[in-house]
């Protein structure tokens, strides 16, 4: 044979292969019938999540519509015309409250979607035998969320408008303020909705795409697994941390109830509670796992033993996810009562405390130029009547005050400084402060309280609510007057009577006409009413008044305006310290204030409380398809349908409570300790627990909805084959 005939023979078997490798890639597809493949893989994937993940979707949706609704207080002009600084306050309130958030949604999502990676890791794991790159697999996989997330996302728009309404109005309903329900969208607050939704995907969905990427056809196999993987090590060890970790959150609250946490000690001490947490489920699932292995005396009645073993084998798997979700029910407890708190001071303290519709400070004593020309100004902001013009009065003495100081429980607290001793932010004036009874009298006609009467030789005191029992003890006393006649105490009055330096700070103490008399005067007040509401900046108007004033001469003393110290109580979380009070102003911006704060709280705890519910649903949901034989097993052993559904509701009860119940024993006590100081501080009169009985009915709705959703879905899942 010939070369040439040989080369021949070479080069045919070479377009053979050719031709049929063409062939190949013809019968295989192109490139753009690829991509419709996977399109309708990733379409068809969505919508199967889409219903096997209902209450996460639902969650999501839920979310997306808070966001919306809570953005919404940013963008609305109704809102932002009630308080000047009102943008800047609400934007850092409720941006303080989505920064959490997010990073709680992302690892919400992070969490469900490598639950989802896990479940369809076989599935993945033939995508990657048939050729398909871990690249477009990764892709398809994030697209598949991107989609669920953008329809959750579009869902919550049509109710986060409807809940932007109800806000609006309860929010201006708080305000005092009229409001007409009306189509109020923002083109800002949308893409700002946007935007954080989408930071909160990229997070998630990052991490999830680079570990598919780098999974094996091997890895994929055996990831589904990783969710039913019982690591029984050092058991014996583990069931140690149990009783250490409830010494020492036992040890947390009793400190916590005796005041003994302070500014040194309260963040090593509240980061070992954090890390206790989560060492009390390692120890829970030791102890569960232990007494499962010994067959306890009650392990074997009725379907104790499938309870316990279910149990024993999730929190084995879940340690760290179950103290996680405590951590969320423990910190919605906490905000949802904080909210409560504040709320509740709004409604019964605000008003109560300051029945005066315009009270203005002066430190003159005889001629009074400045209380003039600060009552001209008013006159250009509103129609003003019943102009009043009184004396404060002092005996130069501090007999009362140091009674006070001595005896107030503000003054005794543990690591608290008493700066009157350096002379530097007394809590108090300079002198005791008195009011001649005939001024007490108009002053509390004014504000709608009964007149009192005063017998010979006797004082009375009005006193501010939270120092109630100091003052009633201060009536013990006997005040000795500058004419040497002493005074013995009558009576306590607690009304609210603007006492923040204005009628007294803290106290005041109230005696005849004919002993004032014998006093000197201190300062000066200007108390008057309005007919109508008051323009805004008036307030402004007032303090640049003081401003001009602040270097001129007092009289003959040689002081200055400036020189006079003015002090304003013991009041402590809502306080307003300013020498003009003009109720209409002032209350706007601390209803303003309170409800932004409240809102703000009540945003976190729902989010929060969402976010922990949704995994303990998703796990439960997501598992159940594996237990469905094991409840067929319970039904051929004899068990009745209505028993089978019992254990059901015992097993998600049992799953839910155990975080709900840890977080609750542990909010209790913190949020005990935060009310009472609440009460301590404001003097609201209320019961501090009932902060926290409110809170968890609340909380408890939501938990039932997602309970009730879980046990529905739960049961259609292991009854697809009619097995109960």
């Amino acid at each position: 044979m010939s070369k040439t005939e040989e080369k021949g023979t070479q080069r045919k078997p070479q377009n053979q292969r050719k031709s049929s490798g063409k062939a190949g890639r013809e019968k295989t597809g192109s490139p753009r019938q690829y991509g419709e493949i996977f399109r309708t893989l990733t379409r068809r994937n969505a919508s199967r999540s889409f219903r096997d993940y209902g209450i996460y979707t639902a969650t999501l949706t839920a979310v997306s519509a808070l966001m919306f609704a809570f953005h919404s207080l940013m963008f609305s002009e109704d809102i932002l015309k009630l308080c000047e600084d009102g943008g800047l306050f609400i934007g850092s309130m409720i941006g303080a409250a989505a920064f959490f958030i997010v990073f709680i949604m992302a690892w919400l999502v992070g969490y469900i979607v490598r639950f989802m990676a896990n479940r369809r890791s076989r599935e993945f794991g033939t995508y990657l035998l048939l050729g398909v790159s871990g690249r477009r697999l990764a892709g398809m996989f994030i697209r598949e969320n991107l989609i669920l997330g953008g329809i959750a996302f579009a869902l919550g728009l049509l109710p986060g408008m409807f809940f932007q309404q109800v806000l609006t109005s309860m929010f201006m309903g708080t305000m005092d303020k009229a409001y007409h329900l009306k189509a109020e969208i923002s083109i800002w607050n949308i893409l700002l909705t946007l935007g954080i939704y989408l930071v909160i995907f990229w997070i998630a969905l990052l991490r999830a795409g680079r570990r598919l990427k780098k999974l094996n056809i091997r890895e994929l196999m055996n990831a589904e697994r990783a969710n039913e993987e019982i690591r029984q090590k050092h058991i014996s060890e583990k069931t140690l941390l149990f009783p250490m970790a409830v010494i020492y959150i036992l040890i947390f609250m009793l400190l916590l109830w005796n005041n003994r946490i302070n500014n040194a000690n309260g963040i090593p001490l509240c980061l070992g509670l954090f890390g206790s947490v989560y060492l009390l489920y390692t120890g829970i699932a030791a102890t569960v796992c232990r007494y499962a292995d010994k067959g306890g005396r009650k392990i074997y009645k009725s379907a104790n033993v499938f309870l316990i073993r279910q149990f024993s084998s999730k929190i084995r798997t879940m340690q760290f996810t179950m103290g996680t979700l405590t951590v969320l029910f423990t910190v919605a407890l906490l905000v949802s009562s904080i909210a409560l708190m504040f709320m509740d001071y709004q409604i019964n303290m605000m008003e109560q405390a300051n029945p005066f519709d315009i009270l203005l400070f002066s430190p003159e004593t005889e001629d009074r130029p400045l209380l003039e020309e600060k009552q001209k100004l008013l006159e250009d902001f509103g129609e003003i009547e019943d102009v009043y013009v009184y004396s404060i009065y002092t005996d130069g003495d501090t007999d009362m005050n140091d009674f006070f100081y001595d005896n107030l429980p503000f003054f005794q607290r543990e690591g608290y400084e008493d700066l009157t001793a350096e002379g530097e932010n007394p809590s108090y004036f300079s002198c005791d402060a008195y009011m001649k009874l005939s001024d007490y009298n108009y002053l509390r006609k004014a504000a709608g309280y009964r007149t009192v009467s005063l017998e010979e030789g006797t004082y009375l005191i009005h006193a501010k609510t939270r120092v109630k029992e100091t003052a009633q003890k201060a009536l013990k006393e006997t005040l000795v007057l500058p004419n040497g006649e002493g005074l013995k105490g009558a009576e306590l009055y607690t009304e609210g009577f603007c006492q923040s330096g204005l009628n007294g700070s803290d106290y005041l103490i109230i005696v005849s006409d004919q002993a004032a008399e014998t006093l000197t005067p201190y300062y000066s007040l200007l108390e008057a009413q309005t007919s109508g509401v008051m323009k805004t900046g008036a307030l402004d108007a007032l303090d640049s008044a003081d401003e001009s004033y602040g270097k001129r001469t007092l009289g003959n003393s040689g002081m200055t305006y400036e020189d006079f110290y003015w002090a304003d109580g013991t009041d402590e979380i809502f306080v307003y310290m300013a020498e003009n009070f003009v109720k209409g102003e002032i209350l706007d911006t601390m209803n303003f204030i309170i409800t932004v704060v409240a809102y703000a709280c009540i945003y976190t705890a729902v989010v929060f409380l969402c976010v922990a519910l949704t995994v303990l649903s998703v796990q439960q949901l997501g598992d159940s398809g594996k237990y469905r034989f094991r409840y067929d097993t319970l039904r051929k052993l004899g068990l009745r349908p209505e028993k089978i559904h019992s254990v059901i509701r015992k097993q998600l009860l049992i799953y839910y409570m155990t975080p709900f119940v840890v977080s609750a024993v542990i909010s209790w006590i913190i949020v005990k300790y935060i009310s009472d100081s609440f009460v301590f501080y404001t003097g609201i009169r209320q019961n501090s627990i009932l902060y926290f009985a409110g809170a968890a009915g609340a909380v408890a709705v939501l938990f039932l909805i997602y309970f009730a959703a879980t046990y529905i879905g739960f049961k259609r899942n292991i009854e697809e084959k009619k097995i109960c």
